[in-house]
Protein backbone atom coordinates (compact mmCIF):
# COMPACT_ATOMS: atom_id res chain seq x y z
CA UNK A 1 0.00 0.00 0.00
CA UNK A 2 1.32 3.43 -0.85
CA UNK A 3 0.50 6.43 1.29
CA UNK A 4 -2.31 8.78 0.41
CA UNK A 5 -0.16 11.88 0.76
CA UNK A 6 1.91 13.47 -1.92
CA UNK A 7 5.16 11.81 -0.90
CA UNK A 8 6.05 8.48 -2.49
CA UNK A 9 6.87 6.07 0.33
CA UNK A 10 5.33 2.62 0.48
CA UNK A 11 4.64 0.78 3.70
CA UNK A 12 7.74 -1.35 3.06
CA UNK A 13 9.90 1.72 2.37
CA UNK A 14 8.62 3.38 5.54
CA UNK A 15 9.63 0.33 7.60
CA UNK A 16 13.01 -0.02 5.89
CA UNK A 17 13.75 3.66 6.53
CA UNK A 18 12.76 3.36 10.20
CA UNK A 19 14.91 0.26 10.64
CA UNK A 20 17.84 1.79 8.75
CA UNK A 21 17.69 4.72 11.15
CA UNK A 22 17.85 2.37 14.14
CA UNK A 23 14.48 3.54 15.43
CA UNK A 24 12.07 1.26 17.26
CA UNK A 25 8.31 1.29 16.80
CA UNK A 26 8.07 2.58 20.36
CA UNK A 27 10.48 5.48 19.86
CA UNK A 28 8.97 6.56 16.55
CA UNK A 29 5.44 6.38 17.96
CA UNK A 30 6.49 8.61 20.86
CA UNK A 31 8.22 11.01 18.49
CA UNK A 32 5.13 11.21 16.26
CA UNK A 33 2.72 11.32 19.21
CA UNK A 34 0.81 8.25 18.02
CA UNK A 35 0.17 4.79 19.39
CA UNK A 36 2.78 2.14 18.63
CA UNK A 37 0.04 0.07 16.96
CA UNK A 38 -0.41 2.90 14.46
CA UNK A 39 3.19 2.58 13.30
CA UNK A 40 2.76 -1.19 12.97
CA UNK A 41 -0.44 -0.71 10.92
CA UNK A 42 1.32 1.71 8.58
CA UNK A 43 4.16 -0.72 8.05
CA UNK A 44 1.79 -3.63 7.50
CA UNK A 45 -0.16 -1.70 4.89
CA UNK A 46 -3.32 -1.86 6.99
CA UNK A 47 -3.76 1.91 7.09
CA UNK A 48 -2.36 4.63 4.87
CA UNK A 49 0.63 6.57 6.11
CA UNK A 50 -0.23 10.26 6.37
CA UNK A 51 1.96 12.36 4.11
CA UNK A 52 3.02 14.53 7.02
CA UNK A 53 4.41 11.51 8.87
CA UNK A 54 6.27 10.40 5.76
CA UNK A 55 7.78 13.87 5.56
CA UNK A 56 8.79 13.72 9.23
CA UNK A 57 10.48 10.35 8.73
CA UNK A 58 12.31 11.66 5.68
CA UNK A 59 13.45 14.66 7.71
CA UNK A 60 14.85 12.28 10.34
CA UNK A 61 16.66 10.51 7.51
CA UNK A 62 18.14 13.84 6.37
CA UNK A 63 19.40 14.55 9.89
CA UNK A 64 21.04 11.12 9.98
CA UNK A 65 22.54 11.64 6.51
CA UNK A 66 24.02 14.96 7.62
CA UNK A 67 25.53 13.35 10.74
CA UNK A 68 27.03 10.56 8.64
CA UNK A 69 28.48 13.07 6.18
CA UNK A 70 30.01 15.13 9.00
CA UNK A 71 31.55 12.09 10.65
CA UNK A 72 32.91 10.78 7.34
CA UNK A 73 34.52 14.14 6.60
CA UNK A 74 36.09 14.31 10.06
CA UNK A 75 37.38 10.73 9.97
CA UNK A 76 38.77 10.95 6.45
CA UNK A 77 40.85 13.92 7.59
CA UNK A 78 42.05 12.02 10.68
CA UNK A 79 45.14 9.87 10.90
CA UNK A 80 44.37 6.15 10.61
CA UNK A 81 45.16 5.58 14.28
CA UNK A 82 42.54 8.19 15.22
CA UNK A 83 39.63 6.49 13.45
CA UNK A 84 37.93 5.02 16.49
CA UNK A 85 34.28 5.65 17.19
CA UNK A 86 32.53 5.17 20.53
CA UNK A 87 29.29 3.21 20.74
CA UNK A 88 27.01 2.86 23.74
CA UNK A 89 25.36 -0.25 25.13
CA UNK A 90 22.11 1.35 26.29
CA UNK A 91 19.94 4.43 25.96
CA UNK A 92 20.92 5.37 29.52
CA UNK A 93 24.65 5.26 28.70
CA UNK A 94 24.12 7.18 25.48
CA UNK A 95 22.01 9.90 27.08
CA UNK A 96 24.43 10.23 30.00
CA UNK A 97 27.22 10.93 27.50
CA UNK A 98 25.04 13.13 25.29
CA UNK A 99 22.45 14.84 27.49
CA UNK A 100 19.66 16.60 25.68
CA UNK A 101 20.06 14.53 22.51
CA UNK A 102 16.66 12.89 22.23
CA UNK A 103 17.47 10.08 19.82
CA UNK A 104 17.82 6.47 20.98
CA UNK A 105 21.05 4.53 21.14
CA UNK A 106 19.92 2.46 18.14
CA UNK A 107 19.98 5.64 16.06
CA UNK A 108 23.54 6.33 17.19
CA UNK A 109 24.71 2.80 16.39
CA UNK A 110 23.00 2.88 12.98
CA UNK A 111 24.91 6.07 12.13
CA UNK A 112 28.19 4.55 13.30
CA UNK A 113 27.55 1.51 11.14
CA UNK A 114 26.94 3.66 8.09
CA UNK A 115 30.12 5.63 8.74
CA UNK A 116 32.11 2.41 9.07
CA UNK A 117 30.82 1.30 5.65
CA UNK A 118 32.26 4.43 4.03
CA UNK A 119 35.54 5.12 5.82
CA UNK A 120 38.34 2.58 5.70
CA UNK A 121 39.98 1.61 8.95
CA UNK A 122 37.24 2.74 11.30
CA UNK A 123 37.02 0.84 14.55
CA UNK A 124 33.93 0.97 16.73
CA UNK A 125 34.28 0.22 20.42
CA UNK A 126 31.93 0.44 23.35
CA UNK A 127 32.35 3.25 25.84
CA UNK A 128 33.92 1.97 29.04
CA UNK A 129 31.40 0.79 31.64
CA UNK A 130 31.35 2.42 35.04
Amino acid sequence: MTNEGTLPLTDAEFRITRERLGLSHEWLAGHFGVNERTIRKWEAGVTAIPGGRVLELLMLEEVADDLVDEAVETLEAAAPEDRTLIAYRSDADYHAAHPGFGYPVGWHRAILGRVREVVDGVEIVYAPSD
